[in-house]
């Protein structure tokens, strides 16, 4: 495929408010993205979207205060974003943009904001995306977002939602979804080092996702295996490759890449709930 990631530099420490939100990280929940035998938590089985909250893992629950509104708790290993916050988007650890822009508005699957990435035609590889670090590596990583899609190219590459572990020296190991010449994919992408083989491959979804429409997705890894679960259907990929000399880990979304050549996509996305474990 001859794909070339960006790495994100520089991982920092990055003081999150916790600030009221429409969805739920529970601590509690740490245990139900990678299960004892390796494998991983369901994901949200209808495809639907969530509304006010993500699809959490088995025994994870919201905590609701008296007037009915839900809180969202984060620690080191979780963050969660509906986009309504009083500075939308302050949640995150990092905004980036090469011919592309980001934007807060309304329109909501949770009211009132999503956030809204776009790119423009050009001849260069463009990226539109929020970036959210954690200061050590993780064994496990899950995502839930909802999603719509506005345009989607039918040409090159664009990426909406990346787990990425961070290896100095090399390009980073990254578990993503991305659409390839408008089919969309499980992927996993790494440069090689660090006691592993590079790696560049994809797991087709098998079926087109609607446009326009809010759905659910659910991307997550625990160990070598990778699963994503869009609008109800669920593919995985085996046997990861594990660089050894991992020194952290981040989250993109958005568009955290799109291939040069690519025309002008737009992908809106509300209600992020990521729980990470150590």
């Amino acid at each position: 495929m001859g794909r070339v990631h960006r790495g994100f530099a520089a991982l920092v420490a990055f003081a999150v408010p916790l600030a009221a939100c429409s969805l739920v990280v529970d601590t509690n929940g740490l245990s139900g993205v990678a299960l004892g035998d390796g494998s991983l938590a369901d994901a949200a089985s209808d495809g639907g979207p969530s509304g006010d909250s993500p699809s959490l893992p088995p025994d994870g629950a919201p905590n609701t205060t008296e007037a009915g509104a839900t809180t969202c708790l984060e620690s080191a290993g979780e963050f969660c974003d509906a986009f309504d916050d009083s500075t939308p988007g302050s949640r995150w650890s990092n905004k980036e943009t090469k011919r592309g822009t980001i934007a807060f508005s309304a329109g909501g699957l949770s009211p009132p904001n999503a956030f809204v990435a776009t790119i423009t035609a050009g001849a260069v590889p463009a990226y539109a995306n929020l970036v959210k670090t954690f200061p050590s590596p993780r064994t496990s990583m899950r995502c839930d977002i909802d999603l719509k899609l506005t345009d989607v190219p039918t040409a090159g590459e664009l990426d909406v939602l990346d787990l990425v572990a961070v290896v100095p020296g090399t390009d980073d190991h990254h578990v993503y979804f991305a659409a390839y010449e408008g089919i969309w994919k499980l992927a996993e992408f790494y440069g090689g080092g660090g006691g592993a083989p590079s790696v560049d491959r994809t797991q087709n979804l098998g079926t087109p996702l609607p446009k326009d429409t809010w759905f659910h997705v659910t991307l997550a890894f625990a160990g070598a295996t990778a699963t994503l679960t869009a609008n109800g259907t669920t593919v995985t990929l085996a046997s990861l490759t594990t660089p050894s000399n991992v020194v952290g880990a981040y989250i993109s979304v958005g568009i955290p890449y799109a291939s040069d050549n690519i025309a002008t996509a737009t992908v809106v996305v509300d209600n992020v709930g990521c729980v990470t474990k150590p």
